[in-house]
């Protein structure tokens, strides 16, 4: 496999600087400043940092972030405008930076619907001219370890080499697979579980010939002193990182408390769904919480991307998220609202119109409770020449006036049922763009109806329902058990 390097980087004759030669006595060699705390170079191969990081000597490079490595891996085995790569996507972004750096192509292969690699369509992407498959796990940003069998058999079929950035493993219930098989290279860091980002020091876990080349082609210093001593320090302590495991299961419960949709996490980060989710972001930010917009990546339509941090930042993160989620009451009209006729079922006249007891008094309480009132109603070939647009605007308006208070959204399907739209309820077509752009509580979220299709309704939105008996008193939500199981969008 050593065939794999590029032909100038095996003929090449790396430069020799004077810390390779000597770096004990009278140091002479290097024009360096005989005064000064820093005034040596360091070890060029950061010797005593790969002792400490217990791997083999020979099987670690050392480099200014695992972003060195990476672009290392690329001047190694990569021909500009020749070569390509395969990145399995959503990934880390600086694998399609890297390339583009230098001028190879770069192949996007989805992953599948649960995260993991489709061994078999990212092997029909390969061709003769590609040399490296990146793969990240756990997996940034969705925090998800890939499969150790499908990562092996990767490799065993791959005639490049397969590179598994292991930047978060130390927060997996699970080994490295570092030197598991010769043409794998898993890429480790400080940055992550060890508390050290700003140091940049990562690794290059491989067989030795591929460390060779690395350390043939990288510049002659790109570990400086303070790092080297700094790195040493904290590899012979302990991670830090029960703190984090625990804030991060309160944080994820929490999350799912509010509805929304959290994607399970092998990392140090939660990935979750959320509608309007670049509309949160920028908020959150606005008011001093600052999280990562996901949602224009692949598959991942409408996420965002959190660290854990304290307990008091997640607190601060939850309590600002929770401002910005909506507790929504969908509300339906006629018969919940409205007296209903139970003889031709429509509210066309102001001689039908009355509201019903308890309907003030109960919105009021909505409202100050904090809640968007949203209507959702069917009002049967509204429009037509039956059911005039003047007829509902008629009893629409005298009912909003005497109510006193205003709905966030009026959402009012016109069709028959036998026109079978996509807007009648219990399709929840008439507020597909409200939920959408909408961050909804769906946890405290509710549809008062009093109809089969209301609760249905409920059920296809993702919210509990409230059933309300027809003409009746309007409901206390809070006094009513959820009808039927909670979907989440």
């Amino acid at each position: 496999m050593k065939n794999l390097i590029r032909k100038n980087v095996q003929a090449l004759k790396p430069y020799i600087c004077a810390r390779q030669t000597a770096s004990e006595g009278v140091l002479l060699d290097a024009n360096e400043n005989p005064r000064g705390k820093y005034n040596r170079y360091p070890d060029p191969y950061a010797t005593e940092v790969r002792k400490a990081y217990g791997v083999p000597i020979p099987n670690v490079f050392v480099g200014n972030g695992s972003d060195e490595a990476i672009d290392l891996l690329f001047r190694v085995f990569c021909e500009p405008g020749e070569d390509e790569v395969i990145t399995l996507d959503p990934t880390y972004g600086m694998y399609k930076v890297s390339a583009d750096i230098n001028n190879v192509a770069c192949k996007s292969v989805l992953l599948g619907e649960d995260f993991q690699i489709d061994v078999e369509k990212t092997l029909a992407a390969v061709s003769p001219n590609t040399k490296l498959i990146f793969a990240c796990s756990p997996n940034n940003p969705t925090g998800n370890l890939l499969k150790e069998k499908d990562i092996l058999e990767l490799c065993e079929r791959f005639e490049g080499i397969v590179v598994l950035d292991e930047a978060y493993i130390e927060f997996a219930d699970s080994d490295s697979m570092a030197l598991k098989t010769g043409n794998l290279v898993a890429l480790r860091t400080l940055s992550k579980a060890w508390g050290a980002a700003g140091l940049r020091v990562g690794f290059a876990i491989a067989t030795e010939w591929i460390i060779e080349a690395m350390n043939k082609i990288k510049p002659p210093y790109n570990v400086n002193q303070l790092s080297q001593d700094a790195a040493k320090e904290i590899l012979s302590g302990e991670m830090q990182i029960k703190a984090i495991l625990d804030e991060k299961k309160r944080v994820i419960a929490r999350l799912k408390e509010f509805g929304l949709k959290v994607f399970p996490s092998d990392a140090n980060f939660i990935l979750f769904k959320i509608p309007g989710a670049s509309q949160v972001q920028k908020a959150l930010q606005e008011n001093g919480v600052v999280i990562r917009d996901r949602s224009g990546m692949p598959m991942l339509a409408d996420c965002l991307r959190v660290s854990i941090g304290t307990q008091s930042q997640n607190d601060r993160f939850l309590e600002e998220l929770e401002k910005l989620i909506k507790k929504v009451a969908f509300i339906d009209r006629d018969g919940v609202i409205l007296f209903e006729n139970q003889i031709d079922f429509q509210v066309d006249s102001l001689e039908k119109y009355q509201i019903l007891p308890g309907v003030n008094e109960g919105l009021k309480k909505l409202k100050e409770a904090g809640y968007m009132l949203v209507m959702v109603s069917n009002q049967d070939g509204r429009g037509t020449d039956s059911f005039s647009e003047e007829d509902f605007l008629l009893v629409q308006n005298r009912m909003i006036e005497d109510l006193g208070i205003e709905f966030d959204e009026i959402f009012v399907c016109p069709h028959f049922a036998e026109e079978n739209c996509d807007c009648r309820k219990p399709k929840t077509g008439m507020a597909e763009e409200f939920l959408k752009k909408t961050p909804i509580n769906y946890d405290k979220s509710f549809v008062i109806g009093d109809r089969e299709s209301d609760m249905e309704f409920a059920q296809n939105i993702g919210v509990r329902g409230v059933k309300a008996e027809t003409n009746d008193i309007f409901p206390n939500p809070s006094a009513r058990k959820r009808s039927g199981p909670r979907a989440i969008l």
